[in-house]
């Protein structure tokens, strides 16, 4: 008698052993691919199609300058805005981009909505750990990109590469090095041939 009731909590103990390693098996495969990708915050990731930071696309104008605070620079024209924010209002420093557009005669036709985001601060990267700074061939390990247009300004050109099933874009300059990245609706090929560069030339490349 002594001895089955000795045994009963020897033998859940075993079962609840077993439960456990299958448990942690089960954990250490799910996480297996993402144990080395960084450790990216929410107001410093790059979401491909949706976000940068703490700005979505669909957002209003309004509510990125809640949080941004007052732009540094911007134009709007016919419906369309372009508005930039530079760290710590310095020109020369990194910047933060923001296309944005009214649908004229829409039912929200007062309200601008983000169509664009792009920054050039490497502190903004992808779960994957991709932002500014890396090389073309680094950043095709993660995206599948392709050439679609140039922004040209003197002896400079920057090429712009777009995965458009993502909805990324990754500005590459003469160096071979991304300075600017930028998001847009997944699919929306025309978002990603826009020009956020004033005072450069803009081609398109033919297909």
């Amino acid at each position: 008698m002594h001895k089955k009731y000795f045994i009963l909590p020897l033998l859940c103990l075993a079962f609840a052993c077993k439960q456990k390693t299958v448990t942690n098996l089960h954990a250490v495969t799910s996480t297996k691919d993402t144990t080395k990708l960084p450790l990216v915050s929410a107001a410093q990731l790059i979401d491909p199609g949706k976000s940068i930071g703490l700005t979505h696309l669909g957002e209003s104008l309004d509510s990125v300058i809640l949080h941004l605070g007052k732009p540094d620079r911007g134009d709007a024209a016919m419906g369309a805005a372009f508005t930039t924010w530079f760290a710590k209002h310095d020109t020369l420093g990194h910047e933060t981009d923001v296309y944005s557009h009214r649908m004229m005669g829409g039912s929200d036709d007062n309200i601008s909505r983000v169509k664009l985001i792009r920054v050039s601060s490497p502190y903004f990267k992808t779960v994957q750990g991709v932002g500014t700074g890396l090389s073309l061939k680094e950043i095709a390990k993660h995206f599948h990109t392709e050439h679609i247009a140039d922004y040209i300004k003197g002896n400079d050109t920057l090429m712009v590469y777009d995965d458009t099933k993502e909805g990324i874009s990754f500005e590459i300059d003469n160096t071979g090095k991304c300075t600017g990245v930028s998001i847009h609706k997944p699919k929306d090929a025309s978002t990603g041939y826009l020009s956020l560069h004033p005072g450069s030339t803009y081609l398109r490349l033919k297909k």
